[in-house]
């Protein structure tokens, strides 16, 4: 549907909990610029002054750069039981869909492991799990354990499996919680795989607030993650072209994946890619209004860059795969 259209009805069905990341849960106070910086490691921003700010095209998609797709595919957080996951989602999207960026959009695209950060960065005091996260938290957890990818482990949107460790006091997740396999007649049947390829971050911070900064982080770096308020006209009554907010929604209870901007009949808007599934919205994405901070989608953003060295140690036959070790040096590699 094409149009710039407004949304001040609800669908005609209600649900008991809220699409966003937080279910029942309140999203934690809002931080200062200076305390998010704080969090980040190793904080690079491109800044309104750097010279690579200076050519931002009139519209970016990473999703259609000439022709073709730097994104990775899209997940549905709430399968198969509703889980206020918004979170990793967009944080893992960001990730893995700079990895192709950097990979020129060739190759198998890498998948993240949403199931092994839901139920290992809680015993890390990174997350909520279920019960709601930030980008800090995922970018966090990258940066200090790495991430495998989804051969390791499939997402069950549940994080209650290691939730009796940290009653324990422990706070590193076992091997497990990592990544395992399954073997007929292997003694167990099921076992640990304790080096998996694993993935981090090089760096992540706060993307400085407004159109400008955000602009100039994705064309250079690639998408970003956003908090959000949704409201329930944008979670039911969402049915394409650019959403406008005439209810001023206010209350931040989301996070969504910034993918590039454009104009629709004259109105500017972000493209967004959602957590909700391909069936919601466009294809799974949405156009949000641009430059008005349409449901506090401006002020609060961060970015990450990945970490591919492992990958890169295999590419290049340093380390080789196995069935019960996983990466091992290419001189250890047994027979």
């Amino acid at each position: 549907m094409k149009g710039a259209l407004v949304f001040a009805a609800l669908a005609v069905f209600a649900m008991e909990c809220e699409a966003g990341g937080y279910g029942d849960n309140p999203r934690p106070a809002a931080k200062t610029f200076e305390e998010k910086v704080a969090m980040s490691y190793n904080y690079e921003p491109i800044g309104s002054n750097d010279m690579r700010a200076n050519s931002i095209p009139d519209s970016w998609d990473w999703n259609d750069v000439d022709g073709n797709s730097y994104l990775a595919p899209s997940w549905n957080q709430h399968i198969p039981k509703y889980c206020g996951s918004c979170w990793l989602h967009s944080s893992l999207s960001v990730v893995q869909d700079r990895i192709k960026i950097m990979h020129g959009g060739d190759g198998i695209d890498v998948m993240l492991a949403r199931q092994v950060l839901l139920q290992c960065a809680p015993l890390a005091n990174l997350s909520n799990g279920c019960k709601g996260g930030e980008p800090s938290d995922v970018f966090g957890y990258m940066q200090k354990y790495n991430l495998p990818d989804e051969g390791c482990f499939v997402y069950k949107a549940d994080d209650t499996d290691f939730m009796h460790l940290k009653k324990e006091g422990i706070s590193e997740c076992p091997a497990e919680g990592r990544c395992v396999n399954c073997m007929t007649g292997h003694k167990p049947e099921c076992y640990a795989i304790e080096n998996p390829l694993t993935y981090g971050v090089k760096s992540f911070g706060p993307v400085p607030e407004g159109e400008d900064a955000m602009k100039a982080e994705i064309y250079n770096r690639g998408p970003i993650v956003c908090s959000i308020a949704t409201g329930k006209a944008l979670d039911y009554g969402y049915r394409g072209g650019v959403f406008i907010d005439v209810n001023n929604v206010t209350d931040v209870d989301h996070d969504i994946e910034v993918v590039g901007w454009g104009e629709e009949d004259g109105v500017p808007f972000w493209k967004i890619r959602n957590s909700w599934g391909t069936f919601w919205g466009e294809l799974g994405f949405f156009k949000l209004r641009r430059g008005t901070n349409e449901l506090q989608v401006e002020k609060d953003c961060w970015y990450a860059v990945p970490d591919i060295s492992m990958e890169k140690e295999m590419l290049d036959g340093k380390l080789v795969g196995s069935m019960e070790k996983g990466l091992v040096k290419k001189d250890e590699a047994e027979l």
